[in-house]
């Protein structure tokens, strides 16, 4: 039997259309328009182990457990055109720190940053961006 493979619309990533019933397996959607840029996954803090699906526009992304206020969210921005993730920090109570380095205005997460922490959590951003695919 031949493999069908077709062209994602999304990503442009050749897949096995039978296999898959026709969702390209790159592309985790919610709708047609949106898939997964990234993950934000909790490593430390009351949400350790959870993750939050990035994609294009803003995203909210907890930090502590209980959804108190607004205060409580860190907000992320994915540019589509730019294929780019950037933190928002005017909008996020407390201090955020990428690696170390205290971040006061819109940053863009780059693959080499390791660490983003707020308050007592500590997350990692993971690109699922065909930009920064290794295969």
């Amino acid at each position: 039997m031949e493999e069908k493979l077709v062209e994602c619309r999304n990503c442009n990533r050749l897949f096995n259309d039978e296999m898959h019933g026709g969702k390209c397996p790159f592309c985790v959607t919610k709708d047609e328009n949106r898939y997964v840029k990234g993950w934000m996954v909790c490593m430390k803090g009351s949400r350790i182990g959870e993750s939050t699906e990035i994609h294009d526009g803003e995203t909210r992304v907890q930090i502590a457990a209980s959804k108190t206020s607004d205060g409580d969210y860190l907000y992320l921005h994915h540019d589509h055109e730019k294929g780019e993730t950037y933190i928002l920090p005017n909008f996020t109570r407390g201090l955020i720190f990428v690696d170390s380095n205290i971040v006061d205005n819109i940053k863009k997460i780059e693959k080499s940053d390791n660490e983003i922490k707020i308050n007592d959590s500590i997350f990692t951003y993971v690109h699922f961006d065909i930009k920064y695919a290794d295969f």
